[in-house]
């Protein structure tokens, strides 16, 4: 057999026909042949002008399960692979023969009766006789299944990381050793704000927007730390050492459209290898909003600890004042109009009535203030205290109003609603020198859910916004984060005591409203105030009674844990009249109603006690004398105390400090109601 790559092959004039029996290798050829056929792993066959097999290598004869090449002499592919694979096979051979030239590392897809594949990569050339005639074909294959499986599985992964790489949840930039950009996803060319073509040859700074922004080492245009340098120090660690660094934050200042700004990335690094270059790869999660939304449920979570000290304060302080305002009236009620002492029993009462104020203001920035709700109309709230406001900033500063055109109708205290406008209209006052303006707008807002995901609080609804805005000196960042602390002021000594915004907060926060300030240096403050909407109403607030105390002969229970307030309570109710007995705390009161239940008229329970407080108490003996009459009382708010939903009930609560005059005054009411309390 020759196989001679420069000799010309000649093509016969007429077809030759040859049966496997009639071919004749050249003699010389014969041992280096059977070498070959035999030991060679790859497979090697020849076969006549008609594509019949002349003789096979050993692998070859193994290919289809036989062991003697012989058994495969004058067989065809059509004996072994699928019809479609032969007739391919077919084709290229008598291309082969017809043109004389030779077709190499053909990849070949082999489709086998059972639905097997396998995959080979096969030579053919055209088999010549001694006198140069093309007499057949010659073939040498080679098993490349497994290559090709990996080749697949290669480019199936490489598919699944691209397409992990392009829509991971976060950014990702592919740096090389000079710490540019060879690759990045979607999404780190939406907070780029290029295309991904347009990241690639980047450097990392101008990738994030920082490099105009960068102007040495550590510092950006405002003078603020910038960790860019320190991010580029992570960057070529990892590719020196390739040891990872796993959600490091930064925070960054990045310089788009001529304005800083500064975001806040988690940042993960890992030495990885693209074909042969080693390269970083950088992920990054813009996490500024979260940050932000941390930051505010910190504020949150402090104003709340805040607020229950204050309640708590409060709640104490009330059963001194108690205390104070009680023997205080009792002694102004004993003496006579002309006696000199009654001067200083005033000046008690007159701070007793201040500190009352304060504790007010206490529970109102805790949210544990008492609220009488009733539909408020804020047009009508504006108009009936314009002239007092108009009084309050001076003749120097205007005051336009816009109210909405129809009316805004909220549940609240009308009393606290007009303190929120006072205290935010004094406060925009001294935020103006020389004269200014301060605006008041009333309308009708919707919160939708983008509302809630910028501001990361509300709920989706109908609200009554109402705005308070001056032209003054407005805040910075650092004081618009304290305004609502209490005691946090920027005013002179003795000018403020710290505590409107902070009971502003507190109101509208028990009202289920929300309070949004926005403010720059020198433009001025607007302050947002948002109250769920409701259709407008008529009803009214109960009050207590003021008119002249009378006396009474009932007997009353009273449990009270403070030793001055059920004092001076006992000695009240026994001036008038009132047969008194007294609990030190609900288990107390308990014990005593079941030794004395016939002869009890009313029950005056505190909310709050040891062992027992008097919600207990009173379900204790409600289920021993159905239909007993009760008030209950504390320095809590309703909204404050533990099972409040005993407010309504029908049940009378009041809150502490309560004047003498008015407690008479509301025993009497209760006594006198024939009809009872009911106890549901």
């Amino acid at each position: 057999m020759g196989l001679e790559a420069d000799k010309k092959t000649k093509l016969p004039n007429e077809e030759i026909r040859t049966s496997p029996d009639e071919v004749h290798l050249a003699p010389h050829s014969d041992h280096l042949l059977n070498a070959l056929m035999e030991f060679l792993p790859d497979r090697i066959y020849y076969k006549d002008l008609q594509s019949r097999i002349i003789s096979g290598s050993r692998s070859y004869a193994r290919l289809f399960n036989l062991e003697d090449y012989s058994e495969i002499r004058g067989k065809t592919d059509f004996d072994f692979f699928s019809e479609e694979h032969a007739n391919a096979a077919l084709k290229d051979e008598q291309e082969i023969i017809r043109t004389g030239k030779a077709k190499l590392n053909m990849e070949e897809m082999e489709t086998w009766p059972d639905g097997r594949v396998t995959w080979c990569s096969t030579s053919k050339a055209p088999l010549l006789d001694d006198r140069g005639h093309i007499i057949g074909t010659f073939g040498i294959s080679k098993d490349i299944t497994d290559r090709k499986l990996a080749d697949e599985a290669r480019r199936n992964q490489e598919k699944e990381l691209a397409t992990i790489f392009e829509n991971a949840p976060f950014m990702m930039l592919l740096l090389d050793l000079e710490g540019r950009v060879r690759m990045g996803n979607a999404l780190a060319s939406t907070f780029t704000n290029a295309s991904e073509v347009g990241l690639i040859g980047l450097s990392l700074g101008e990738a994030l927007g920082c490099q105009n922004a960068h102007k040495g080492p550590n510092l950006c245009q405002q003078g603020e730390k910038c960790q860019l340098c320190h991010l580029r120090q992570q960057v070529q660690a990892c590719h020196e050492s390739g040891q990872s660094q796993n959600q490091v934050e930064a925070s960054l200042c990045r310089h788009f459209e001529g304005k800083d700004q500064n975001s806040t990335l988690l940042i993960s690094t890992a030495k990885v290898v693209v074909g042969n270059d080693p390269m970083v790869l950088l992920s990054l999660q813009d996490i500024t909003e979260h940050k932000k939304l941390e930051e505010q449920l910190r504020h949150i979570q402090k104003m709340e600890a805040i607020g229950t000290l204050a309640g708590g304060v409060a709640h104490d302080f009330n059963n001194i004042l108690t205390a104070i305002i009680g023997f205080a009236t009792l002694a102004k009620m004993k003496m006579q109009v002309d006696d000199p002492n009654g001067r200083a029993i005033n000046q008690i009462l007159s701070a007793s009535e201040r500190a009352t104020h304060l504790t007010q203001s206490l529970l109102a920035f805790s949210r544990k203030q008492v609220i009488s709700l009733k539909s408020v109309g804020l047009n009508d709230l504006v108009r009936r205290i314009e002239s007092l406001l108009a009084r309050l900033i001076g003749e120097n500063i205007e005051m336009p109003t816009r109210l909405a055109a129809t009316e805004v109708c909220v549940m609240a205290d009308a009393g606290q609603i007009e303190q929120v406008l006072m205290n935010l209209v004094t406060n925009a006052r001294d935020a103006l020198t020389g004269g200014g303006k301060i605006s008041i707008i009333t309308e009708e807002a919707e919160l939708d859910e983008q509302f809630v995901k910028v501001h990361g609080f509300g709920c989706p609804g109908k609200y009554a916004l109402m705005t308070v805005s001056d032209n003054g000196c407005g805040m910075d960042a650092g004081t618009r984060a304290k305004i609502f602390e209490p005691f946090f002021t920027t005013k002179e000594l003795g000018r403020g005591t710290g505590l409107g915004l902070s009971i502003v907060y507190g109101i509208v926060k028990q009202h289920n409203g929300y309070i949004l300030v926005y403010s720059e240096p020198g433009h001025g403050t607007s302050f947002k105030i948002y109250l769920p909407l409701i259709k407008p109403s008529l009803e009214a607030a109960p009050s207590l009674a003021t008119a002249p105390p009378r006396r009474g002969t009932e007997t009353i229970l009273l449990a009270e844990d403070d030793r001055d307030v059920r004092n001076l309570t006992r000695t009240v109710l026994e001036d008038f009249g009132y047969r008194i007995i007294a609990a030190v705390d609900g288990q107390d009161a308990i014990r005593k109603f079941r030794e004395q239940a016939a002869d009890i008229d009313l029950m005056l329970l505190d909310v709050i006690m040891p062992k027992i407080g008097g919600v207990e108490a009173y379900e204790a003996i409600k289920a021993i004398r159905p239909g007993i009459k009760v008030i209950f009382t504390s320095g809590y708010s309703a909204g404050a105390i533990p099972n409040s939903n005993f407010i309504n009930d029908d049940l009378i609560y009041i809150p502490k400090p309560v004047s003498p005059i008015a407690l008479l005054n509301k025993i009497r009411e209760i006594l006198d109601d024939s009809t009872g309390i009911s106890c549901g």
